[in-house]
C-alpha cells in the first residue's frame, strides 16, 4: 500500500495520497486501556509491518501525545541511504467498531524534523 507513495517521494522529495481504508474491524474501545492497546500496539504494528513491506528499514514509529495540529503518526526509516519520514492520519469510529486509515505524506527528510519529535512518543 505504502510502497507507491514512498517511491514518488524518492523521486518528487514529497508524495502524499488521500485513502479510506480499513486497517482494524471489530474492535470496541471501552475504557483507557483499549484506547492504549489500539492506538499505541494494534494501529503502530499494522503501520510498520506496512512500512516494512514497502521496503523501509529501520523504521521507528511515533504517536503525537497531545491534541495539537499535527499527525497522529510519524514514521522514520530508511529507503537504501534516504531518510524517509511518513506522516499518518486515522480515525477510529467506535460504533463501527473500525479504524480507518484515511491520510499517508511520504517525504525526503533531515534533520529538522526532529523538532517535531518532542510532540510524539515512540510506541
Amino acid at each position: 500500500m505504502f510502497r507507491e507513495v514512498i517511491e514518488r517521494a524518492l523521486r518528487k522529495h514529497v508524495a502524499e495520497e488521500e485513502l479510506d481504508e480499513t486497517i482494524v474491524e471489530d474492535y470496541i474501545i471501552r475504557n483507557e486501556k483499549d484506547w492504549n492497546e489500539l492506538y499505541h500496539k494494534i494501529v503502530p504494528d499494522y503501520l510498520r509491518q506496512e512500512l516494512e513491506r514497502a521496503g523501509l528499514e529501520d523504521v521507528t514509529l511515533y504517536h503525537l501525545k497531545d491534541d495539537v495540529s499535527l499527525p497522529e503518526y510519524v514514521a522514520l526509516g530508511k529507503k537504501g541511504n534516504t531518510p524517509i519520514g511518513v506522516f499518518f492520519e486515522v480515525v477510529h469510529d467506535n460504533q463501527a467498531g473500525e479504524t480507518r486509515l484515511y491520510y499517508v505524506r511520504a517525504f525526503i527528510t533531515g534533520d529538522q524534523i526532529k523538532t517535531l519529535l518532542p510532540y510524539y512518543h515512540e510506541v
